[in-house]
């Protein structure tokens, strides 16, 4: 669980300091297919070890409960880079992580689980 906080306190911290605005404007540029895929190599590289912390964590599906994590990453990037205090939104996305990664079985604390 500690790799998958670091990764996700270092994030936001480069978000809140404006580090992946270059990036985000070269994705949304309208670059050819081939551009794009090798500005994503390097995203690819960094979010492997992300993804390898998720899968040792024993998540369910951990390919598809890392991309729904990554995507309060995403989340939190947008809220911290509109100015968010950098502090509480890491607080509280990190809580939902771990919420995330407890539930092991899939099942604990959903509606449709142990039914």
């Amino acid at each position: 669980m500690e790799r998958v906080e670091a990764f996700f306190r270092e994030s936001l911290r480069l978000g809140a300091e404006g580090a992946h605005r270059p990036a985000a404007a070269l994705m949304n540029a309208g670059l050819p297919p081939a551009c794009l895929e090798r500005l994503t190599e390097p995203h690819r590289e960094q979010v492997e070890p992300f993804r390898a912390a998720v899968r040792e964590l024993g998540a369910p599906e951990p390919e598809l409960t890392a991309d729904l994590i990554a995507g309060m990453l995403h989340t939190a990037l947008a809220a911290v880079e509109s100015g968010a205090p950098l502090e509480t939104v890491t607080r509280r996305t990190l809580a939902l992580v771990r919420r995330c990664l407890e539930a092991r079985d899939g099942t604990e604390g959903t509606p449709e689980g142990g039914r």
